[in-house]
């Protein structure tokens, strides 16, 4: 089913129960007896994956006036019956099969309904029966004898298919055909088999249990470009700073005694939250990602997107002002829109039609997810090499776009090549560490134009900028990275370049962190580190090469940065991940892991690279194979009984092919091969994914929205992609007695939220 509005007018199948011992004489009584199995008719052949329907046309009740969409069963429909009474099963699945009308088409009552398994419910020897019904099957996680039945709505709610029509006006409208495995339903009935003759019918009347918006984007004003759109959510919030709870989806629990006890008259099952509250739970996410198309969903002036939530069941409804609708264009500012009047309705179809869409802005994602979520939970879109642009003189382009305007684009995650300048003394013999900077370097060469805090300012700008406009849960990880070609002397004496480097780097963070405008975050790393303590901040981190160069640093440095050791270009047991310093001892005691997968040379399929070829060369397969080893990695983690969040993943997408054709070091042209290979690969990867899990930090070339790289390349679409991977799972937060909703300030208007 897709919508409906007036459960007294949703009039589903009857389920017929008939018994099946011996034969029946019209004219005799002859009662259901104990064990015979409850069968509910034959089956229609065929595997038709379909679900079950809405009519188009919206009718009108003469006694009420209410409008409400009639609602059909379809094959393949599901439910499950619960009895406690049974002999044998207390609980076992059918197969609805729809009755149809004289014209083929399907009708609101069932012809039929089959057990799924090799037995069904049977009579048991109490005469009353109790009948629970619940669609869909799939849906219910549990029963219990106390009426009590369990159920989930997950936070990811896509569409299983997109189809266009155009309205009166001739304006074109896309709607979004809902997975109604989420339009729970409910019946209940109570039978006493004692006065049942056999082959009596027992009805179950479904009723509609969730509450639905139907939500209606619409395109872009009149001679407005297209907007692509990557997502709709709809986020529950906490106005006016109470504290209250409020979730969406996630696990509930539905009581039947109030239905059962009959004390009021058009009860409904009683519903709460239940299962895990550490996670976020008052967010809905519907992607707007056409599977058929491979891209997003794009609307132009005129156009609409139609689309539905399923909300958590809730009989009181939901209060205005508590819940809000946002829209992702694809690498644009987040529209936002508080709903302000009227109220939600429990058991509806409510329809909110939000304002026309637009693009600009910067994409400030990071402030519409719940700030009690862990850090190493969230998937960060990153840059590769980032400051290896042809406006910085490298030859070797991997980036089109300033780190400023990589930032815009939603990148939240900086590459930093780095040599350093370094002073130790004039005595040949005796040479001492005095001091020293770190700058970024291009092409085998310092950009002295842009030290490391150069560049901490102008990611710290971009945070300024950030809370200017409301956005203060913005953050930014740095990841510095060793070049020994660029690192040298100012003196006479020299240093070997690795102990030059990582004694330069603790120099520089710790003479920079005192500056509270850079923004350095100070506090330690672990794994309970949420978006709220990083919050304007920005995290470094510094791969050291050996452990030889790490243990130049003394265990008790102190240096506001995270350190793991690179030593080959994946590691698929990880390595660990310390705060404060790089040295032996500290690395040994981390209660955090590091697993990465940094492939940069890259050879073509069938060249001989293999797993480990002459230069570092990796061909591409194995690189994809890395690749998508760490996303199930990451998943694998995440489902194990206990994880604590201290594993943090890196996925290096990005690269250049080598050799063969292209040159035998990295070159702009074997930089873009890569990407338009490593690009749609990685979307499909994230697309297709259905489990709860964190990609970690992904870095990739050309990580932009400029139509001349990001969006001919597609890596446009991958920063969209990963940032959306952030909204479409119930990651871990930490305690549940933080509130289940975002305090957001709200502007109230007839437009987007401000």
């Amino acid at each position: 089913m897709r919508k409906f509005i007036d459960p007294r007018y949703i009039i589903l199948p009857v389920i017929v129960i008939s018994g099946l011992a011996g034969c029946s004489v019209k004219e005799s009584f002859v009662p259901v007896e104990t064990g015979d199995e409850i069968t509910f008719g034959s089956s229609l052949p065929g595997n038709v994956q379909t679900r079950t329907i809405y009519g188009d046309e919206i009718l009108t009740d003469p006694e009420t006036g209410n409008r409400y969409y009639p609602v059909y069963w379809d094959n393949d429909d599901y439910i499950a019956v619960y009895c406690p009474q049974s002999s044998n099963t207390v609980r076992s699945d059918y197969k609805v099969t729809p009755a149809v009308d004289t014209e083929g088409n399907p009708t609101n009552t069932s012809a039929s309904v089959t057990k799924t398994g090799d037995t069904g419910l049977q009579w048991g020897q109490t005469d009353i029966h109790d009948f629970y019904g619940f669609y869909p099957a799939s849906a219910v996680t549990g029963v219990d004898g106390d009426g009590l039945i369990y159920a989930s709505v997950p936070v990811l709610q896509d569409p299983v298919r997109f189809e266009e029509s155009v309205d009166a006006d001739g304006n074109r409208v896309i709607r979004g055909i809902a997975n109604t495995d989420y339009a729970y339903m409910w019946a209940y009935t109570q039978v006493d088999k004692s006065v049942l003759p056999e082959g009596t019918d027992v009805p179950l009347t479904f009723h509609p249990l969730n509450t639905i918006l139907e939500i209606t984007v619409n395109g872009p004003t009149e001679n407005s470009s297209p907007v692509k759109i990557s997502s709709i959510n709809v986020n529950a919030v906490d106005p006016d700073g109470a504290g209250q709870n409020i979730y969406l989806t996630g696990d509930f629990k539905c009581d039947f005694n109030p239905v059962k006890d009959g004390t009021q008259q058009g009860a409904n099952p009683e519903c709460d939250v239940a299962g895990n509250l550490n996670e976020v739970r008052n967010r809905i996410t519907i992607s707007c990602y056409n599977e058929e198309t491979g891209d997003y969903i794009s609307l132009g002036p005129g156009d609409k997107l139609v689309l539905h939530a399923y909300l958590l069941p809730n009989d009181d409804g939901f209060e205005v002002q508590t819940l809000q609708v946002s829209v992702s264009p694809v690498n644009s500012q987040n529209l936002v829109k508080t709903l302000q009047t009227g109220q939600i309705l429990a058991h509806k179809v409510n329809r909110v039609s939000l304002p026309y869409v637009k693009t600009g802005g910067t994409n400030y994602w990071q402030d519409s997810l719940d700030p009690d979520i862990y850090i190493t939970e969230l998937s960060l879109p990153g840059s590769k090499m980032s400051m290896l642009t042809e406006a910085n003189g490298s030859n070797v382009i991997y980036q089109n776009a300033s780190i400023e305007d990589q930032f815009q684009a939603g990148v939240r995650a900086f590459i930093i090549q780095t040599g350093a300048l370094y002073d130790a003394g004039n005595n040949l013999f005796n040479p001492q560490f005095r001091s020293g900077e770190l700058y970024a370097c291009v092409d085998g060469k310092r950009l002295n134009n842009y030290s490391l805090e150069t560049i901490l300012e102008i990611l710290s700008d971009a945070l300024t900028e950030a809370e200017t406009k409301g956005k203060e849960y913005e953050y930014v990880f740095v990841q510095l990275t060793y070049d020994g070609g660029t690192t040298d002397n100012e003196g006479w004496a020299q240093l070997n370049t690795e102990e030059a480097w990582i004694r330069t780097l603790e120099y520089s963070i710790n003479n920079l962190k005192s500056k509270s405008a850079l923004r350095i975050y100070t506090d330690e790393i672990t794994p309970q580190t949420t978006i709220d303590d990083v919050k304007g901040k920005i995290i470094l981190k510094a791969n050291f090469n050996s452990p030889g160069m790490g243990n130049k640093i003394s265990a008790s440095a102190g240096i506001p940065c995270l350190f793991s050791l690179w030593d080959v270009a994946y590691v698929p047991e990880g390595v660990p991940l310390s705060w404060g310093s790089p040295n032996s001892s500290v690395q040994n005691s981390s209660s955090m892991k590091w697993l990465y997968q940094e492939v940069t040379s890259v050879g073509v399929a069938g060249s001989g690279a293999g797993e480990d070829g002459p230069d570092g060369k990796v061909d591409i397969n194995y690189k994809k194979q890395y690749a998508e080893a760490l996303f199930t990695s990451s998943v694998n983690k995440y489902n194990e009984p206990g994880y604590d969040h201290s594993w943090w993943f890196m996925n290096d997408l990005g690269g250049s092919f080598v050799g063969g054709s292209y040159s035998r070091d990295p070159s702009s042209q074997g930089i873009i091969d890569l990407t338009l290979e490593m690009a749609p690969f990685a979307v499909r990867q994230l697309q297709e994914r259905s489990e709860n899990a964190s990609l970690g930090l992904i870095f990739f070339n050309f990580a932009d929205n400029l139509p001349e790289s990001g969006q001919k390349y597609g890596t446009a679409s991958l920063i969209q992609t990963i940032v959306d991977n952030n909204f479409k799972f119930a990651l871990h937060k930490k305690s549940a007695s933080a509130t289940g909703a975002v305090v957001r300030p709200v502007t109230r208007s007839e437009s987007w939220d401000k």
